[in-house]
């Protein structure tokens, strides 16, 4: 929140939670001379290219095609279109097409290079619930990973990449999905179809956790992964519900429920759990 000169509060920066606070240092630029000027036409056609940046810090010959592909495609694209080319959705249609493409024309491992990442932390017999799993879960964007490792660890390209954080596709496309389906429901609840299909998908994702629990037994760090990401399933199916119902929740119970979304946002193992978006969007509704 700004009060004055003053910002203080939390915020998703990526798509972490972020406790923000700081004050004025400078007076607003006024000076037009100081500020910088939309593009002209001419201007634009001196743009010749553009860039996709990636951190080799967090990025080996284990997962290189994981982190860049099919993200850099649609970066060129963007870079070759008309502006006026906006349409999300159709993007990714798009983008499941070309990664099916360069998967069996260019022999491109992005998908590979997670089910393999996923056999080495918790073996073949266990791949399907791991990738179950893993629909839940997004590594932590923006500079997160790196300030995690520099804040409690190292931080060098020599460490190791074989966390969980690290087979993680860049983009959750199951969890998109459902996303697109709530934001739906949430502006038609009477629709019952869409209502149990996003009901039936909680439900998939909690009895794949039963099994996941046979998988982690022993490993502490995962137990505990599991544990929070079970407590984001329940949290999430419990204010579907009160949405079914069109509760108008007192501000105490909305506060709690807000408490209880924070402590399954925060970073864990230098991933989130990205399904606290979905909760909170319900949330929001009530």
């Amino acid at each position: 929140a700004f009060t004055n000169d003053k910002v203080q509060g939390r915020a998703i920066v990526g798509n972490a939670p972020y406790v923000l606070s700081g004050k004025k240092i400078a007076p607003q630029l006024t000076n037009p001379e100081l500020s910088m000027p939309p593009l002209s036409a001419q201007t634009k056609q001196l743009i010749v290219g553009g860039e996709a940046a990636l951190w080799t810090e967090i990025v080996n010959e284990q997962s290189i095609d994981l982190r860049l592909w099919p993200r850099a495609f649609v970066v060129a694209e963007r870079l070759w279109s008309a502006q006026r080319l906006q349409d999300e959705n159709a993007m990714y249609l798009r983008k499941k097409t070309i990664a099916d493409w360069s998967e069996k024309s260019l022999g491109l491992l992005h998908r590979a290079q997670t089910e393999s990442a996923l056999e080495r932390l918790f073996g073949e017999r266990h791949l399907s619930a791991v990738k179950t799993f893993i629909e839940l879960l997004q590594p932590a964007y923006y500079y997160h990973r790196q300030h995690e490792k520099s804040a409690f660890e190292s931080y060098s390209k020599a460490d190791p990449l074989n966390r969980l954080a690290d087979a993680l596709p860049v983009e959750n496309e199951r969890l998109r999905q459902f996303d697109l389906q709530l934001t739906q429901w949430l502006k038609h609840p009477d629709n019952g179809e869409v209502y149990r299909t996003l009901d039936a998908e909680l439900q998939r994702w909690l009895d794949n956790q039963q099994q996941l629990k046979l998988v982690v037994t022993g490993q502490p760090g995962f137990e505990t992964l599991v544990g929070k990401t079970t407590s984001a399933i329940l949290l999430t199916r419990q204010l579907l519900q009160l949405a079914l119902e069109r509760k108008t929740l007192p501000a105490t119970e909305k506060a709690h429920l807000e408490n209880q979304l924070l402590a399954c946002s925060q970073i864990e193992q230098e991933m989130i759990i990205a399904l606290v978006f979905s909760a909170q969007k319900i949330l929001d509704s009530l």
